[in-house]
């Protein structure tokens, strides 16, 4: 299964890696702003997406919601804004998270993955 990790801040994308390496994840994208995380998308599908909304180079939820346009992948939005986040039926994380927090927000992205158009 392949991840696609969109975050700005390199500690917090190796934690979220190391998160995704535990649940079965044989591989990952680790990309820091929006057009990265569109090109890294059109290279490989992922299966699973988190995403850091507040980049310097961009929004990591538009890339995603942009990925999810057509296909419907799991997504949680990771950020120190959750307030901010304004969708509906989209699981949102708020940072600092523990693994527990990580793990129970995977799941449920898992049942309420969909497409945005």
């Amino acid at each position: 299964m392949h991840a696609l990790i969109i975050e700005d801040e390199p500690l917090i994308a190796a934690t979220i890696e190391a998160e995704l390496q535990d649940l079965g994840y044989t591989s990952t994208s680790v990309v820091s702003s929006e057009a990265d995380a569109l090109a890294s998308a059109a290279r490989q599908q992922p299966d699973f997406i988190t995403v850091d909304h507040k980049l310097a180079g961009g929004s990591g939820t538009h890339a995603a919601l942009k990925i999810c346009a057509e296909k419907a992948i799991p997504l949680v939005i990771i950020t120190g804004y959750p307030f901010e986040i304004a969708l509906p039926d989209v699981v949102t994380l708020g940072k600092p998270f523990s693994s527990a927090a990580f793990r129970a927000a995977w799941e449920r992205a898992q049942a309420t993955a969909r497409t945005f158009s």
